[in-house]
């Protein structure tokens, strides 16, 4: 270590001496792995349990692209077959601009309904017609 790594680490002990005990009080947590990590951010569970206390990432395009894709869909008498609709999903999100909000699961739907539907309802228009022109079945 260097001197002053270690003036920092006097001059901490020094300033917060109860951190010291605190610090050996509690156990040293292990490193969180890259895919728990993700699972724990973006809500995928295993056991089905609430990740990070209720909170996760959510890209409120992507639910309101999937709220409105049967609708589309049906309108433009595309195959709903489960690779079409996934090519469409991911057609569409490519074309707009991802917006990531952290919130409750109960929170998602209010935000959603803040998201302006022009841009990504013709983008869904745009994916659901290229799909129907070249499907990939």
């Amino acid at each position: 270590m260097s001197q002053s790594s270690l003036d920092k680490d006097l001059m901490f002990q020094k300033i917060m001496p109860s951190s010291r005990s605190e610090e050996n009080a509690v156990q040293e947590e292990k490193p969180v792995a890259a895919g728990d990590l993700r699972s724990r951010i973006f809500g995928q569970t295993a056991q089905g349990s609430a990740p990070m206390g209720g909170i996760h990432v959510v890209n409120l395009m992507e639910e309101v692209v999937i709220q409105h894709l049967d609708a589309t869909i049906e309108k433009f008498n595309c195959c709903r077959c489960d690779r079409c609709r996934s090519d469409i999903v991911a057609l569409t999100l490519n074309e707009l601009t991802p917006k990531y909000v952290v919130c409750a699961p109960e929170n998602v739907q209010e935000l959603v309904e803040q998201v302006p539907l022009k841009d990504v309802l013709a983008s869904l228009v745009h994916a659901v017609i290229t799909v129907r022109s070249h499907p990939r079945h």
